[in-house]
């Protein structure tokens, strides 16, 4: 291995490069360093995870919201998750922590000017939170199918 040098003692001095002291087996590309992936005119290069977004390339493209995702939609739905919240059996400590967030979905929703952001990552502890109570049955897998829409909704909403 050109580079390096091993001392008696095991340790390897690399000098800045990798070492891989073992048999690699890989289903792509074996990088050692850096990896540069560039992508031509038209082309898209995405360094991780894409996750509820469109890539569009090109030019004269027309990009529009889906039909039916409307701030109204999504205020009747957090109403709805508000009349159904207080029915749920759950652990006082975890009712306080959803109830919290979700007076705080509902003061962005009725906002003249929404923080996207905010009522989403609400949005999503209320349904982590209501997942991991432990209480799947009943009004409980209610308020998840309304929470599920409220925050599909809010995706639409704020991308």
């Amino acid at each position: 291995m050109t580079g390096e040098s091993k001392d008696s003692g095991g340790t390897i001095s690399t000098g800045g490069g990798a070492y891989i002291g073992g048999r690699v087996k890989v289903g792509g590309d074996f990088v050692g360093r850096d990896k540069v992936v560039t992508a031509g005119a038209g082309g898209v290069a995405v360094g991780g995870n894409v996750t509820g977004g469109a890539i569009v390339t090109g030019s004269g493209n027309i990009i529009s919201q889906p039909q039916g995702a409307t701030l109204e939609d999504l205020r009747a739905l957090i109403a709805e998750l508000g009349r159904l919240l207080p029915q749920a059996s759950l652990n006082p400590d975890v009712a306080e922590m959803i109830e919290g967030d979700y007076q705080v979905v509902k003061k962005q929703a009725e906002s003249a000017t929404p923080n996207g952001g905010i009522v989403k990552t609400k949005l999503k502890s209320v349904l982590e939170l209501l997942t991991s109570s432990g209480n799947a049955a009943g009004a409980v897998e209610k308020i998840l199918s309304i929470g599920t829409k409220a925050a599909q909704v809010a995706g639409l909403l704020f991308p």
